[in-house]
């Protein structure tokens, strides 16, 4: 069984795309709190960050298989 905590985020993106939902689980888990800390800074409502942060996951998963992560994952998500 694959450890996805040990994974780099080209291996976790790959995974993604296949429809992983483990590996999508661990994006979120590495990544909401920074992408919340980002934009709280912008929004200053923490119900709202997490309301988009959360919509922002879900787009990933729905849109998985047609995403470029060509800037790496973070760079994507930040973006986003």
């Amino acid at each position: 069984m694959t450890k996805y905590s040990s994974l780099s985020d080209y291996e976790l993106t790959v995974l993604l795309k296949a429809g992983d939902r483990m590996a999508f689980t661990e994006i979120y888990v590495r990544y909401f709190w920074v992408l919340h800390s980002h934009a709280y800074k912008w929004m200053r409502n923490r119900e709202e960050t997490r309301d988009v942060i959360h919509e922002l996951f879900l787009a990933l998963w729905e849109k998985r298989d047609s995403l470029s992560f060509e800037r790496g994952l973070l760079s994507y998500l930040s973006a986003a």
